[in-house]
């Protein structure tokens, strides 16, 4: 037995081995070490995060209306309370009162007479035979006036299905109906009429207070040459500044989109020119070109705003069309560095999957030359042995 493994090794020897010597062996080992070494290191690069770059628009791009995609590339820059009562209604609507004295407050209605037709025991009409007609009667009905601003809010409460102890709901409406005529001036709420005022009863009873107080806010910044409302057209841009806020947009693009309107304000004040100017309604646009643009991210949002800011001067006399064309841009700008990112994660897995059959091939190599040079040691022994 003893000889058949010694021939056997003299024979692998003689085939496989000899040609090649020992040194070789153990350089050819060192190499294997190295390549398991290099693929750890491969697969260490590709498992790191892949970043994203920055986005830059410039003044350039703006005005082609063009992505540069030479450019892309950059280094970086109410809680509802349940113990709600009558007093509180009463209280808001006395508010109301005082802003509206010239409205119909006291007359709430009144008893008229009524005729009505009689009916016998079984429900049925009574005939009277003598002036062949039916035989009528006589009573009286209260009517309400519907003029009269209580029963305004009292129709709207009806409308909506309040029950009659549901206070913290007809206190919400009342308060919100308060909140908006405080931004009426006096000689405009004079001039307004019953059927205002329960148009706008019913379209606060589907608001909230979070949107009013918004609505409200960006009123004031948009239109900031007014203190109080005193035509039509200033109450259709406070409707409209509240509609915008019931989008419910992020808080990153009311606060920049005010900011944004803020400075535009600023530098059109410093630089006195008409060309400048802008409309309510052009400064509530920015609100909404920026709410519906692709830019979702507050990081990036933020730092396309600021982007535009910096070169505030420049795109001031068109301002509204800039910003919309720039907010374009930047979106198709980061939509290609996002995919370029894409792009480089996918190399970065397919690198990984070649750092593992690079480690794998190397430790296939060292395990191999360690099995040859123990067939070596093996075979020495016995040599000697023998």
């Amino acid at each position: 037995m003893k000889q058949k493994i010694k021939n056997l090794f003299n024979s692998m020897e003689e085939k496989y081995v000899f040609p090649i010597g020992r040194r070789t062996w153990q350089i050819l080992s060192f190499v294997g070490l190295f390549v398991i070494v290099i693929g750890i290191i491969w697969l260490v690069i590709n498992m790191t995060p892949t970043f994203r770059d920055s986005v830059y628009i410039s003044k350039e791009e703006v005005k082609n209306n063009a992505v540069n995609n030479d450019s892309i590339i950059i280094t970086k820059a109410p809680i509802s309370n349940s113990n709600c009562t009558a007093i509180e209604v009463q209280s808001y609507l006395d508010s109301i009162q005082a802003l509206t004295p010239n409205m119909e407050w006291k007359n709430l209605g009144r008893y008229e007479e009524e005729t009505y037709y009689l009916k016998d025991k079984y429900g049925e009409y009574i005939w009277d035979y003598e002036n062949y007609t039916w035989k009528r009667g006589t009573r009286q009905v209260y009517k309400s006036n519907p003029e009269a601003i209580p029963n305004i809010f009292q129709s709207t409460f009806d409308n909506k299905s309040l029950d009659s102890i549901d206070f913290c709901a007809k206190r919400d409406i009342v308060k919100i109906s308060h909140l908006i005529l405080k931004q009426f001036d006096k000689k405009y709420i004079e001039k307004l009429n019953p059927r205002f005022i329960t148009g706008m009863v019913n379209w606060t009873s589907n608001l909230n207070f979070k949107h009013v107080n918004l609505g409200i806010r960006i009123n004031k910044i948009t239109n900031s040459n007014v203190n109080y409302i005193s035509n039509d057209d200033e109450w259709r841009h406070l409707y409209e500044c509240v509609t915008t806020a019931e989008n419910n947009y992020s808080e990153t693009v009311i606060e920049e989109s005010l900011k944004l309107i803020t400075k535009h304000q600023s530098v059109k004040k410093n630089v006195g020119s008409p060309e400048y100017e802008v409309s309510p309604s052009g400064y509530l646009n920015i609100i909404q070109i920026t709410g519906e643009s692709d830019l979702a991210e507050k990081e990036e949002l933020t730092y396309a705003i600021s982007g535009f800011n910096e070169d505030l001067v420049y795109y001031g006399n068109d301002f509204v069309s800039s910003y919309s064309k720039y907010l374009k841009l930047y979106s198709e700008k980061l939509n290609n560095v996002i995919l370029e990112q894409e792009i480089a994660k996918l190399e970065k897995k397919e690198n990984r999957m070649q750092s593992f059959m690079l480690m794998g091939a190397g430790f296939l190599v060292v395990i191999t030359i360690a099995i040859i040079l123990l067939l070596f040691s093996i075979q020495n022994i016995l040599k000697n042995r023998g």
